[in-house]
């Protein structure tokens, strides 16, 4: 009895979790995709500001960032420190 009460709660979830899926578009990206830009308006601006090596710089510099939060999360959960 318990086991069927568990099983219908957790069908209840799925379904609820499928329809809100089911809601949801494919990409929420779709538009910016369809955007077209000058390319040669593009190569101009990546000369003025180097995108690439800006996001290079964010994504080593959030790695980093996440990795110290873990680390003194992991630290704090065995105690090591306060």
């Amino acid at each position: 009895m318990l086991l069927n009460l568990i099983q219908s709660i957790i069908d209840g979830f799925a379904t609820v979790l499928l329809t809100i899926v089911t809601v949801l578009p494919s990409s929420p990206f779709e538009g910016l995709y369809n955007l077209s830009m000058d390319e040669q308006f593009l190569g101009y601006l990546s000369w003025l500001l180097p995108i690439a090596e800006m996001l290079a710089l964010l994504q080593a510099w959030g790695i980093s960032v996440g990795g110290f939060y873990l680390y003194m999360i992991v630290l704090r959960w065995i105690k090591a420190i306060e």
